[in-house]
């Protein structure tokens, strides 16, 4: 496969990096194991821990639960940037679903304009 691009790259880029065969949501975890208290998000006067992070994330994902979201489901995330889009997309991963991320800033298109 030709990759055209690869020439743009500064000579310090690696052209691919390998990424453990493991869950997005378990860096989480790996991360709140490591430095619970280390600043996890930060926007505008909110500062959140890893620690904090993962507790609100464990929250939400046992509310998905209960709301009977399960493994396998697909849950569209329609949010701003923020702390609780962060919070959202790892309890979905947790419990097993599939996160669909869609833009608040999608438009429907006129297609007879075009």
């Amino acid at each position: 496969m030709k990759r055209p691009w690869l020439k743009q790259y500064e000579g310090h880029v690696l052209p691919s990096i390998s990424y453990p065969e493991i869950p997005i949501h378990r860096f989480l975890l790996d991360t709140v194991a490591e430095h619970p208290d280390d600043i996890a998000i930060t926007m505008n006067e909110i500062q959140i821990s890893y620690k904090e992070l993962n507790a609100r994330v464990n929250r939400f994902a046992f509310g998905l639960q209960k709301a009977g979201v399960a493994k396998g489901d697909r849950v569209a995330l329609l949010l701003v940037n923020s702390p609780v889009t962060v919070v959202s997309f790892f309890a979905v991963l947790k419990i097993g679903a599939i996160v669909v991320n869609l833009s608040v800033g999608y438009r429907e298109r006129n297609w007879s304009a075009v």
